[in-house]
């Protein structure tokens, strides 16, 4: 059936108005439509969607149609003992585990008001507005002061149907002071449906986070990502994100250095094959003084992909003896393939070490020659040196299991690159 022609802004505004209001979230709400609104949705010649066209939701209408909370799905096999599940943004409790001591859930509809609603003017545009100006529900994750979480926390968001559709999904977490936790977000699901996600994440002082983000989807589905991590006084935020193209992938990551002797480490491993989209738009904010931050991201495009990173680091005035560093190495495994690449430095202060780069590349001739020259196919040897380029980012995360986990899940893009070939 061939749908009317309606703008995505048109859609969204249109979705804003058939969405019941919720009491806590009403001035929230009301605030993010205003801004819709008067927003333009965006489109090429805005220069950060420069290389990200969203005509594919206009074209197949998903936001004409909410995905069922209520469909049963088949869940994958859990990572970690401890999980909390969603299907199509509602989260279900009976899928659900019991938690480790010291963490506490709330279901935001239960809540008195939305946890630290300074935080949204801090949120891109225009996505996670649309996110807001239709907040239902979500989970906020609270982490008591003095309290170390020894085992891992997963967050399971799956998203399923068999015709284009959305969802949203909303988590808060909060790290009390001088206490340390490991939280898993995982996105897996099958069928056409955006899946419009918002994560907020706030440390309190010398709290301790390792957050994962594995974003796993069907190729067919799409995925609007905003996360926004604002870390406190002597922290170590640690951040490990994995993801493979979809038809649509956008991936918004923005820090905020509000506190003195934070730390923010960022790995993340990007994987395109067929024709899918994968876009990383990372912003790193030094606002105070004595701050450290360093990001590496790798990125790997196969077959007719397309990959899009665009990382920033921002030294505010005042932010003096700062220490920053941004990375962007990529791999072409095809001719085929496209790597659009930016990497920024916004200096505006004196005494910071600040650093920046990225590279493009193809797998050299003489490795897989060697390779080849001790009996292996030239397909092994490609995927071979394809996993030795990002087995660094592996090989540092903390929990063996999600390295475990990543390993074959990597294999099945390549065996899919391959197949299409």
């Amino acid at each position: 059936m061939k749908l009317p022609h309606i703008e995505v802004k048109e859609q969204a505004l249109a979705l804003v108005q058939a969405s019941p209001d919720i009491n806590p979230f009403q001035d929230i709400r009301a605030a993010a439509q205003a801004k819709l609104k008067e927003l333009d949705f965006p489109h090429r010649r805005v220069e950060a969607w420069k290389y990200t066209n969203v005509v594919v939701l206009q074209q197949q209408g998903h936001l004409l149609r909410t995905a069922d909370g209520n469909a049963q799905v088949t869940l994958p096999k859990p990572i970690f003992k401890h999980r909390l599940v969603f299907v199509n943004g509602v989260f279900n409790e009976k899928a659900s585990s019991e938690l480790p001591a010291g963490v506490i859930i709330t279901q935001l509809k239960d809540a008195a008001s939305l946890p630290h609603p300074e935080l949204e003017q801090e949120l891109p545009a225009p996505f996670a507005l649309l996110n807001s100006a239709t907040l239902q529900d979500g989970l906020h994750i609270t982490v008591a002061d003095n309290t170390t979480v020894e085992a891992p926390i997963e967050v399971l968001f799956v998203s399923q149907d068999t015709q284009a559709a959305h969802c949203n999904t909303r988590l808060h977490v909060d790290i009390g002071k001088n206490s340390k936790l490991t939280l898993l977000e995982r996105y897996e699901g099958q069928g056409p449906v955006l899946t419009n996600a918002v994560t907020n994440i706030a440390g309190k002082d010398s709290s301790r986070l390792v957050h994962y983000r594995l974003q796993a989807e069907a190729q067919e589905s799409a995925h609007v990502g905003s996360v926004l991590v604002v870390p406190g006084a002597n922290s170590v935020f640690r951040s490990y994100q994995l993801m493979h193209g979809t038809a649509l992938r956008r991936n918004d990551v923005r820090t905020i250095i509000n506190h003195e002797d934070a730390e923010v480490n960022m790995k993340g491993v990007f994987v395109g094959n067929n024709n899918t989209h994968t876009d990383n738009q990372l912003a790193m904010e030094h606002r105070v003084p004595n701050s450290r931050s360093n990001m590496v991201y790798k990125g790997m495009a196969g077959d007719k992909s397309t990959l899009v990173f665009n990382g920033s680091i921002h030294i505010h005035p005042g932010a003096f003896q700062t220490v920053a560093d941004l990375t962007n190495n990529n791999l072409l495994l095809n001719r085929g393939a496209t790597v659009n690449t930016k990497p920024e430095l916004i200096i505006y202060n004196d005494d910071v070490i600040c650093s920046h780069g990225t590279t493009c590349g193809e797998l050299e001739d003489d490795a897989i020659f060697f390779l080849r020259s001790r009996g292996l196919t030239e397909e092994q040897a490609e995927k071979m040196l394809s996993l030795a380029f990002i087995n660094e980012v592996l090989l540092e995360m903390p929990n063996e299991e999600v390295a475990d986990w990543a390993r074959p899940w990597l294999n099945g893009i390549f065996a899919n690159q391959e197949d299409a070939s």
